[in-house]
């Protein structure tokens, strides 16, 4: 079900045990997710909230992590789909309908913790292994050598065409000897 198909039904019922029934029957919640898929998800979530793609640099924003990590959370955790490509319909209307809260806690809070922590620990090392000085010189050096590479070998292949041209036809030139 979607996110926002799950709140518009929710938000219909008004009597609050019928919500509690149409949560229990409605919402799977795993309890546990795989250390492999959370690093995957964390990196997605730090390549997506802290990078700017244009500068090739880090530009940290931390309301999209946020979202992407709720998002995240409510992605791999439950059976809820999203619509939205932002998933800020779907943050909002799980926050302003209260199923936000209700739905982290269904999951453990060391679970969550884990979580965060793994989420925390790879935005950090982007943060370390990008601005750190013998890390940030390497990664320049990288890009001024792709640089070079895409501007020069085009320049080495001309100058390499022309000088085989030369030595072709000066191969075709008279080279009867002149003492004859």
């Amino acid at each position: 079900m979607t996110v926002l198909d799950f709140v518009s039904n929710y938000e219909q019922l008004t009597n609050p045990e019928l919500k509690e029934k149409f949560l229990s029957s409605n919402l799977k919640v795993k309890s546990y997710l795989p250390v492999t898929q959370k690093i995957f998800l964390a990196e997605t979530i730090c390549k997506h909230s802290m990078w700017d793609k244009d500068e090739k640099c880090i530009e940290i924003n931390s309301p999209v992590r946020s979202i992407l990590t709720a998002r995240a959370i409510i992605s791999a955790y439950t059976d809820l789909t999203g619509t939205t490509e932002s998933w800020c319909d779907e943050y909002d209307a799980l926050s302003r309908s209260g199923l936000m809260r209700k739905i982290m806690n269904q999951i453990s809070e060391l679970e969550l913790a884990e979580f965060h922590s793994i989420v925390n620990m790879t935005c950090c090392d982007a943060i370390t292994n990008f601005t750190e000085p013998h890390n940030f010189i390497s990664h320049k050096i990288s890009e001024l050598k792709e640089i070079f590479v895409r501007v020069f070998e085009p320049l080495v292949s001309t100058v390499k065409t022309h000088i085989e041209k030369t030595d072709a036809s000066e191969d075709n030139t008279d080279t009867t000897d002149v003492t004859e």
